[in-house]
């Protein structure tokens, strides 16, 4: 998206991004297949957003991993905010596939495009 947006002429230091709740890092175990993927996706020179458990086992941070994809792509540090919830932990609140397995329900994400308010045109 934001790659679509620069070729438009949105200037990514205007963007705002909000990672929202997900599975936190203590409980999201990922293999080698997976952390190839990740490392393909990532700066060489980013921090690494996991950590070895077991032989091919690693705990996977999903929102540093998407934190530092979007600070790559151009958006300031300042712009972004990470929520603090857990989708495996807050069970009152939100659906996890690896805390339920397959009896869970939905959950959204949205993305918007500020063009001005109304007294601006």
């Amino acid at each position: 998206m934001l790659a679509a947006w620069k070729e438009e002429g949105v200037d990514l230091q205007t963007v705002h991004a909000y990672i929202g709740p997900s599975i936190g890092q203590a409980n999201y175990e990922v293999n080698d297949k997976i952390i190839t993927r990740v490392d393909a996706c990532l700066p060489h020179s980013a921090r690494r957003p996991y950590y070895p458990t077991d032989p091919g086992k690693y705990q996977l941070d999903l929102k540093e991993t998407n934190r530092v994809l979007l600070q790559s792509a151009g958006v300031p540090e300042a712009n972004l905010h990470v929520s603090a919830y857990c989708t495996y932990k807050e069970a009152d609140w939100f659906y996890s596939h690896r805390r339920d397995g397959a009896k869970t329900g939905r959950m959204a994400a949205f993305i918007g495009l500020n063009c001005g308010s109304v007294n601006d045109q």
